[in-house]
Order: C-alpha cells, then sequence, then structure tokens
C-alpha cells in the first residue's frame, strides 16, 4: 500500500482475524501505520512537530485520527505515537539506497528521513539503535521541505 492510495491490503471482514493473532499493543500500531504516513506525508504534521518546542512535544498526551482501513477514529497514546515514528523512520530506510546513495539519494524520501531522525533525535525519542546518519553534507545539503 502506498501512501497515495486509498488501498488497505486487506478487507475490514478480516480485522477480527488479523487482531486474533496480534497483541493489542501490535496491533494498534499495525492498523495506525497507513495513517500516521499520510498525516506525516500529505499534511502539515510532521512539520508541526518539527517546529514545535520540545516542552510542546514532551506534553502530548495522544492522537487521534481516521483509520485508512474504513476511516473509524482510533487513538495512539503519547509512547506508542513515538514508537510509531521510530517505525516510520525504519520503514524509511527501504527506500534510502544501500550503495552510490550520492548519486541516488531521492531527495524526498532523504529530506523525509532526515526530518524524521532529527525529530525524534532533539525530543529525546529515538529508539532506533541500527543507525547510520547520512553524511553530514548531505544532511547539510536538504533543506526543509515538508509542507
Amino acid at each position: 500500500m502506498a501512501p497515495g492510495t486509498n488501498c488497505f491490503p486487506m478487507k475490514r471482514e478480516k480485522l477480527p482475524m488479523l487482531r486474533s493473532l496480534l497483541q493489542a499493543e501490535e496491533c494498534a500500531h499495525i492498523e495506525a501505520f497507513p495513517s500516521v504516513l499520510r498525516l506525516m506525508i500529505g499534511t502539515p504534521f510532521l512539520a508541526e512537530l518539527c517546529a514545535a518546542p520540545n516542552e510542546s512535544l514532551l506534553e502530548i498526551k495522544s492522537l487521534t485520527m481516521h483509520r485508512v482501513l474504513d476511516n473509524e477514529r482510533i487513538t495512539l497514546n503519547a509512547d506508542q505515537l513515538w514508537d510509531q515514528l521510530n517505525y516510520h523512520l525504519i520503514h524509511t530506510l527501504d527506500f534510502l539506497p544501500l550503495t552510490s546513495w550520492q548519486a541516488t539519494f531521492n531527495e524526498f524520501m532523504a529530506h523525509f528521513f532526515v526530518t524524521l531522525y532529527e525529530l525524534l533525535t532533539r525530543v529525546g525519542k529515538l529508539e532506533v539503535n541500527a543507525l547510520a546518519m547520512p553524511d553530514s553534507a548531505v544532511a547539510r545539503h536538504l533543506q526543509p521541505r515538508m509542507e
């Protein structure tokens, strides 16, 4: 499923079966993932998080959104939101090249990765340990384009 589609990879009727295979926390993240991605890519959500002072970010209690699957309202608590943003950082790594990144770096995905990485680091919520930040020259080259 791409963020620009209105498709979810299963029908709503299968949700109870999926939930029976997962713990509640896992299910919450799976259900929220495409909705949070759309918020970050299709709205000012990520830019607003980045612009907010740390004190405000650390006071976030929850995020309520509409689930992509069926437009039902779902809520992540603050801890789940920060975990979710870490999952998105991991997911973004799939779109960054393994080699020759100077020649093939997709500017949007590189910017998205750097923006999310810097936000999580600044707030002290980066939980991903196996990350290598792109070369600082690349990070300096990328200007904020999340609008």
